[in-house]
């Protein structure tokens, strides 16, 4: 079952390679185990693509697995030749503020280089931004991501919106959106998500 699920996500980067533009990225968030999968048949079989990063997510587990519980997720960073990136999207902040060094650096605008793991909290069922769909992503490792990687005014493809929280994200981040889902009940639940973080957004712009 896993190299059958393989195959057909491989077919999406084939084709991400065909009609993605010069410069642009694709991220893909999955389990190690099937990225593991993916990361060398995508180096091997779509040469129009590059990789750049493997990005561990990591969450405090409540998720089942055997034999230990599963607390992160690969994000893997292919692009069509050299990828725009965001410079300050890379930096991190300093762990020991208080070290007069590293005040030093601080007063001068200096901020370190970010890790390759992100410490951000899944989307549980008492989150204000929970829907109704099982697997949802949160706004905020979108929103990282679309920083990092999209061109100001860029446009940002999902072809499996789900809850369409990548749209928020690029609601958010001032990125067009177009996003896609084979589910009818996602894509009305997608329409009605969007047109309340664009009223959220219009708000906070008038206050």
């Amino acid at each position: 079952m896993g190299r059958l699920l393989c195959v057909w996500q491989l077919d999406i980067f084939r084709e991400t390679g065909r009609l993605l533009k010069t410069g642009g990225s694709i991220f893909w968030i999955n389990y190690p185990e099937t990225a593991a999968r993916l990361w060398s048949a995508v180096i091997e079989d779509v040469p129009e693509l590059s990789e750049i990063e493997w990005l561990t997510w990591i969450y405090h587990p409540h998720t089942m697995g055997s034999p230990f519980r599963k607390a992160t997720r690969a994000i893997l960073w292919f692009a069509k030749d050299e990828p725009y990136i965001s410079y300050d999207a890379t930096l991190g902040e300093y762990q020991n503020p208080d070290d007069p060094r590293i005040q030093e650096r601080m007063l001068t605008g200096q901020r370190p280089v970010n890790y390759d793991w992100w410490l951000i909290e899944q989307v549980k069922n008492i989150s204000l931004e929970k829907t109704e769909h099982p697997c949802q992503v949160p706004v905020s490792l979108l929103a990282r991501i679309i920083r990092l990687a999209c061109v100001p005014s860029g446009l940002v493809v999902d072809p499996f919106s789900g809850a369409a929280s990548t749209g928020v994200a690029c609601i958010q981040e001032d990125r067009q959106y177009i996003g896609i889902d084979i589910s009818a009940e996602c894509n009305e639940m997608g329409r009605k998500r969007l047109g309340q973080a664009t009223r959220q957004k219009q708000h906070r712009l008038e206050l």
